[in-house]
């Protein structure tokens, strides 16, 4: 269950000769939003030892709209490799995957 979170507005005063008091209080709760459904293009590829490839990271939004998060995204590579940025490659042949990261959601390309 998310935490409940309590607002409380108080007014204490007197107009004309009249003396007034409003209270107000408002209970939420809170939940935490779902990690975003990412996708990663390409999501096959096949380079070289010693070349990289240049990815893309989206998530759609409710409306369906696709929306490019590539710069806020974390890009690794496995079993060996690096990635600078969205630029990744190794300089070992053989499978590898390429996992984009972005708020909790993730994806990957084999």
């Amino acid at each position: 269950m998310a935490p409940r979170r309590s607002f409380a507005i108080a007014f204490a005063g007197t107009v004309g000769a009249v003396a007034i008091a409003i209270a107000a209080t408002s209970l939420s709760n809170i939940s935490a939003a779902a990690a975003p459904s990412v996708a990663i293009t390409p999501a096959s590829f096949s380079v070289t030892a010693d070349g990289n490839v240049t990815y893309t990271a989206t998530v759609s939004d409710s409306f369906g709209n696709s929306l490019d998060v590539t710069p806020d995204t974390t890009f690794s590579i496995a079993p060996d490799g690096s990635c600078s940025g969205r630029f990744c490659g190794s300089t070992v042949t053989g499978p590898h995957t390429v996992t984009a990261s972005y708020q909790g959601g993730t994806a990957a390309a084999d």
